[in-house]
């Protein structure tokens, strides 16, 4: 499959779909806190453990698209965009346990 192809490595839609979940899972979030969007090759899981003592008040998300893969931005109180405070590594699909990696070390890190 291209690399431009909204499946990235998938078969279809709802495969891309399990793997978003799967994310949400491996961070403690449920499935009512993901969105994707292959055709747009975006997905934006909202990342409720742990983020309100990391950042009281303000949401915490995993946000990926196909170029970059997964970062873990936090809202501002201004409204403006999100700011990224991390991302994994080059590879645009890491495993669940890569994604969670991410979160424990940069929520669960002194701020």
């Amino acid at each position: 499959m291209p690399p431009d192809s909204p499946h990235v490595g998938f078969d279809d839609d709802d495969s891309f779909r399990v793997y978003v979940e799967s994310i949400a899972a491996a961070v403690g979030s449920g499935t009512e806190h993901c969105y994707c969007s292959p055709c747009k090759r975006e997905a934006y899981v909202v990342v409720c453990t742990r983020s309100e003592n990391a950042f009281p008040g303000r949401e915490v998300a995993l946000i990926w698209d196909a170029d970059n893969g997964w970062g873990l931005a936090v809202e501002t109180y201004s409204g403006e965009d999100m700011i990224l405070l991390g991302r994994t590594d080059a590879e645009p699909m890491p495993t669940p346990d890569t994604v969670a990696a991410l979160c424990a070390d940069l929520l669960d890190a002194p701020h």
